[in-house]
């Protein structure tokens, strides 16, 4: 078992590493900025040469797996990801999930410290949208999958950077469900009566990857982005024909203040690091990851 005091010091190196490592590529110049824009450029255009094969973004993870899971971030928070990959890393059982940060086009000095981190760790999934147009973000990501993915996975794991999530559970809790035909969250309402459209909150909900491969090809969805990207999810699983009722509440969201047990799936909001580090802690105390 790993104490938290030995966590925390992981974490601090974890940091101090990234910070140095990414400090002295920018010093010393690191790739010109012109070829990172190009490298970006040909990703996208060898990912439509290659739609109809799968695009693989890494070759040594290549086996079918249970869940990708997305944490979707801001650019520039370094330090919030080193802290969160260094957890993640640490629990992930490897033959079943694979994890992603989602980020928008780095843009000035991002560019050369994305690089550098991509470079190091190869789990940053890069749009062509920045941080500002979140309304394009989901769609972009979900019609990118099955480009660069193939049929890898069974379901999709969505959540932002506010959510603590309980890995583990949540692949346990996941692997009880149907494998299609799978939507599912904290399904809550906007407006009233019978004109209410119901959706999945962005803390965290999941997608099977027959959706996923649906909405990267569907019209209704290309076409349905404005206003709030997770209220649009719902839209286009509702067109596809999946009626609310189908929708499986998932269990053990809590918040920071609540006391989390073997049920916890999810933790929202969890908005600084030191709270991410003592529920860290907190979870390794309780047994809930080891």
């Amino acid at each position: 078992m790993i104490t938290l005091s030995n966590r925390n010091a992981a974490l601090v190196a974890v940091i101090t590493f990234l910070f140095l490592f990414c400090t002295v590529l920018f010093i010393t110049g690191g790739s010109n900025e012109s070829d990172l824009e190009a490298s970006y450029n040909n990703q996208w255009e060898e990912e439509k040469k290659e739609e109809n094969k799968g695009f693989n973004i890494n070759d040594s993870k290549d086996q079918h797996k249970i869940l990708l899971f997305l944490v979707f971030d801001e650019t520039k928070n370094f330090e919030r990801r080193a802290v969160y990959r260094d957890y993640y890393r640490s629990m992930i059982p490897q033959k079943d999930v694979d994890m992603y940060f989602v980020i928008g086009k780095p843009d000035g000095d991002h560019k050369k410290l994305i690089e550098a981190e991509q470079d190091r760790f190869k789990d940053l999934f890069i749009l062509k949208e920045n941080d500002d147009q979140s309304d394009k973000k989901t769609l972009e990501t979900l019609s990118k999958l099955p480009i660069r993915f193939g049929d890898r996975y069974d379901i999709v794991l969505k959540t932002y950077w506010e959510s603590f999530v309980l890995l583990p559970s949540f692949v346990s809790y996941l692997s009880t469900l149907n494998k299609t035909r799978l939507y599912g969250g904290i399904k809550m309402g906007l407006g009233g009566g019978e004109s209410m459209q119901l959706f999945n909150q962005d803390r965290a909900y999941f997608l099977s990857w027959d959706l996923v491969k649906w909405i990267s090809t569907s019209d209704f969805a290309k076409k349905t982005i404005s206003g709030y990207q997770d209220v649009n999810v719902g839209r286009w699983i509702s067109n596809y024909g999946i009626d609310s009722k189908e929708w499986p509440d998932a269990p053990g969201y809590i918040t920071p203040n609540e006391k989390m047990n073997h049920n916890t799936l999810l933790v929202f909001p969890v908005r600084d690091i030191k709270t991410w580090v003592e529920l860290a802690g907190e979870a390794f105390q309780l047994g809930l990851i080891t």
